[in-house]
């Protein structure tokens, strides 16, 4: 996170925010039954009010990446700590699910 560390000398706090699934009424607008197919796990799935207070509580101990959900937030951690050829099989897969029969 360059960004972060370019603007903590001016006292400003950076703070990347990575929200899963999250109970809102996106879903309807949008046409999506069921969630968004790819990314996390519609398991990890919590309410806006959670969401909310996770962040809130991640920018209050100035961390520089937020997962809110406590599921979402250990499946990150797990993730991080994979090597990055597994992660890339992994965001290819999430990817061609995200955007199977779009092209």
């Amino acid at each position: 996170m360059i960004v972060r560390a370019e603007l903590k000398p001016k006292g400003i706090q950076v703070n990347l925010v990575c929200p899963g699934p999250v109970d809102t009424e996106f879903d309807a607008l949008a046409g999506i039954e069921k969630g968004m197919k790819g990314g996390p796990s519609q398991k990890t799935r919590i309410s806006s009010e959670e969401c909310a207070n996770d962040i809130i509580k991640g920018i209050k101990q100035n961390k520089a990446a937020i997962f809110p959900g406590k599921k979402l937030n250990r499946l990150m951690k797990f993730y991080l700590l994979l090597p990055w050829n597994i992660r890339r099989i992994i965001l290819e897969n999430d990817g061609k699910k995200l955007y199977k029969n779009q092209f």
